[in-house]
This record gives structure tokens, sequence and C-alpha cells, in this order.
């Protein structure tokens, strides 16, 4: 049974309806093709009427790449994966930004140096994109003193009617920390109260929304949504996820980056947990432009992986290939179509350039990997094969002298 609305219930409370909590749907007859389409700004990236999330350390690079989006939108061109979807009147979209650390002048320097890779200027956008930011401190949400609750603040009305004004259909808020007072980051509670009013501002005015948000200190994976600073409640909030995160030694190494230069690349992966394949990752490369006035502006370019990267799994696989050895006897170093190549081993394993395979077999015969003769068990002739250094595959007649095949 249920009671009606300000019925004393005998759980102890009183039955109060200030208005539907629930949407119902009863019709099971709809038309599959008369169904909305998902409202994506960017597929992928950013969609209507909800929240988009990236988190990376305050040094990868977050702020450039939510004003490089911003700068592709504004113009209506994509740039690497990020492919806008055209309005409706314009293959253009309005954006704002709301950035809390960065004052006019750096946008400035930073829009200069961003937009030279599109061949545009700044005068270009042509009002699509509008910068903002705090005169002081303009927290959207605060804690209220004396109830301890979360409020809302003038600050957020005034973001509402700057979305208005601007006719914005992209909301960019970063970073997500600078634009609360007195929110605890470690807070469930807290956080998806902040969250569901930006949630609630986004449908209302009808915009894609991206937060930028730090990553907590340490080493973060790549993909991994649950590093993000504070509570687990803001995975739940977002619909897309993403991960800005440096290039590690051990990727620096497989894509044959320095130790020097490494820092200058980020990689941008989806909340999946796990870390993508580095072909899958989306890469960019950072870089110092100099402006006209004299100063250097960074930018931050869309950069693609060298062909025939070699991942440590596929060195690893590749490696206990050669100590197993080819159907027909050890591995042959000749690149050539033989049968016995081992082109055809590192061919399996997507080193498909003549380039990447003379590199990685330099590579593995400087890390220890031999060239010896052997006698072969079908022509009992002395031939060449490779060898791992303990001297597998074992099954081979070794002469241990180095000649040709």
């Amino acid at each position: 049974m249920c009671w009606p609305s300000g019925v004393d219930s005998p759980f102890g409370y009183t039955v109060v309806a200030e208005g539907p909590a629930f949407w119902v749907d009863r019709d099971d007859a709809w038309d599959e093709a008369a169904i909305p389409p998902r409202p994506w700004v960017v597929p992928g990236y950013l969609m209507r009427n909800t929240l988009s999330l990236v988190v990376g350390s305050p040094a990868a690079g977050k702020s450039l790449l939510a004003l490089l989006w911003s700068i592709a939108l504004a113009l209506g061109e994509p740039v690497g994966k990020f492919k806008p979807i055209p309005g409706a009147e314009s293959p253009r979209r309005r954006v704002l930004i709301i950035n809390a650390e960065d004052d006019a002048d750096e946008q400035r320097r930073r829009i200069s140096s961003l937009i030279r890779q599109f061949g545009k200027r700044a005068i270009d956008l042509d009002g699509w994109l509008t910068r903002a930011g705090p005169e002081k401190i303009a927290s959207l949400f605060e804690r209220n003193a004396e109830t301890g609750k979360i409020t809302r603040t003038a600050a957020l009305a005034d973001l509402r009617l700057l979305i208005e004004e601007t006719g914005a259909s992209v909301v960019i808020l970063d970073p997500l920390v600078e634009l609360t007072t007195g929110v605890d980051e470690n807070s469930n509670g807290d956080l998806k109260q902040v969250l569901a009013e930006l949630r609630t501002l986004a449908k209302e005015c009808g915009v894609a929304m991206l937060i930028v948000h730090h990553l907590r200190k340490g080493i973060a994976a790549p993909g991994d949504l649950d590093s993000a600073r504070g509570a687990s409640s803001i995975i739940g909030a977002i619909r897309v996820g993403m991960t800005l995160t440096g290039m590690n030694e051990e990727e620096a190494a497989a894509l044959g980056i320095s130790p020097d230069t490494r820092r200058n690349y980020v990689r941008l992966d989806d909340g999946k947990q796990s870390y993508a394949p580095l072909g899958d990752a989306e890469w960019f490369e950072r870089i110092g432009i100099e402006l006209a006035n004299g100063d250097w502006a960074p930018t931050l370019l869309p950069w693609s992986v060298p062909k025939d990267t070699v991942t440590s799994e596929a060195r690893a696989a590749i490696e206990s290939g050669i100590a197993r050895g080819s159907p027909d006897g050890p591995w042959s170093p000749t690149l050539s179509p033989k049968p016995r190549s081992v082109k055809h081993l590192l061919v399996s394993h997507g080193i498909t350039t003549g380039d990447g395979q003379r590199k990685l077999m330099q590579d593995l015969i400087a890390g220890g990997f031999e060239v010896a003769q052997f006698k072969d068990a079908r022509t009992r002739k002395i031939v060449t094969g490779l060898r791992t250094s303990d001297g597998r595959p074992t099954n081979a007649d070794w002469k241990g002298d180095d000649g040709d095949e």
C-alpha cells in the first residue's frame, strides 16, 4: 500500500510530493527509425546535455588540449581524431571556456600559437570562441559556513547568462578545483552534488560540458579514471572520461624517443581502466612557437607513432620466437622471402617495413642475440641462424662460427 502526500506513513516519515521524481514510458510500439540519435557534438568526446571529463597531471597539458579543442570547434575543423559534427546552421560551434588559472593575455598567447596549425589567425575565430575567467574568486559552488551545505553562488547564475548570451553549444570548465570553495574533493556527497548541478545546467542549456580535472599525485596508468583526484562519484556522473598522461620511459624506448625529449609527448586515452596499444592511443607533441611580440608560447600538435613501433609485448614475443626457432630450424638473419627468414616472424608481430626490420635486428644483436653457423638437418649444409646468448634453439647442430647462408 502507498500513502498519499502529506500523510504520515507507518515507517515514521511524512510523504511529501514536490513533483514527479521519475519519467515513465509505457509505450512499447515505438518506431525505431524515429528515435532521436545521440546529440554528439564530437563523437566519442562531447555530447549535448552531458558532462565529459579529461584528467591529467599539472604538467600534462590539459588546459592546452582543451584550448586546442575549443579552437577546432570554433573553426569547424578537425584536429587529430577530434572531429566536430557541423552545427545546424554552420560547420562551426560556439564555445565558452572558463579558465580559472590563466589570464586573458596568456589565453591570447596560447591561442596565437595553437591556431597556426590550422593555417589561421586569431581574427579568424570571429567571435566563436569566448574566453572568461574570475576577476578575483569566482567559485560556482561553496560551502555555507552556517549550515555546512554546498550551495550555488552568484557566479553560477552568471555562467548561465554567459551561455545564453554567447549561444555556446560547448562549455569548458578548467579546472574544477578552482571553481569551488570549501568543497571536499574526497567526499562523494560533495562531489556528487556539484556534478549533479553541472549536469542539470548542461541539460537545461542544451550544452556539452567538458570538465578539466587533476590526477592524484604519483604515476597514473593511461585510461585509469580511478586515478582522478578526489572521490569516485566523479566517474559515475560523466558520459565520457579521458586521461592525459606523459610518455613514460618504457613507451619512449619502444617508440625510439630519447629520454631528454619524451616529456614533450603526451597520450590521450579513454577510461578503459587499461593500457591501450601504443598505436591506438591519441598522441600529441608539445613544442614552442615564437610569437610576433618575441614571446614563446606552447602548442600541441597531433603526433603519430612511428611505423613498426615495437612494444615491449611484441619484443618479448619476437625474442621467444627466435628462441623456439622456425618450423625449418633456427631463423635465418637474412631478410628475404625464404621460408626460414626471420622476416616472417617480424611481420607476424607488426614489423612490416624494411627499415623497421633492420633496426630491430640491430637492436636484437646488440642486446645479446647471435648469428651463428649450424648444420641444416635436411640439406646437411652449413648455414647461418639466429640464437639466444644461451644457445637456443637447442635442437640445432650449432657449429659456433659466424658465416653466410
